[in-house]
């Protein structure tokens, strides 16, 4: 068993997406992480990854484009996408001071390593 609290995670900062994620837990498995962006942030257009993803609105609003640029509803707080393996996908930021978590599985070992690990988080 292992625990993790944000309240001793300091943020990682991405300036290619002018947002800041703090980890909130970290297996080979899985991975939770808290973002924070500003309103107009258009994260990686039509981006995609091996991982399954999980984002669940904190705070504010955000709007889903697929692959085709069709967009989907625009969700609040407490809405919930998943994003099965290899789905293309962008997401535009449409409120200020905007909150998600986002999970994924398995966990971004890449992401971890180039990040986090600077910032003192320890693998599980």
């Amino acid at each position: 068993m292992k625990y993790f609290s944000l309240d001793k995670t300091e943020g990682v900062y991405f300036d290619m997406l002018s947002s800041t994620a703090y980890m909130c837990g970290y297996s080979e498995e899985l991975m939770m992480t808290k973002v924070r962006f500003e309103k107009g942030n258009v994260v990686a257009p039509h981006h995609w990854h091996k991982h399954a993803q999980f984002t669940h609105i904190i705070k504010g609003s955000i709007q889903i484009t697929d692959e085709f640029g069709n967009k989907g509803p625009v969700m609040h707080a407490g809405d919930t996408v998943y994003f099965a393996p290899n789905e293309k996908h962008s997401l535009a930021i449409l409120e200020d001071d905007t909150w998600l978590y986002d999970v994924f599985n398995p966990g971004k070992v890449e992401l971890m390593e180039a990040h986090f690990d600077k910032v003192g988080i320890v693998k599980v």
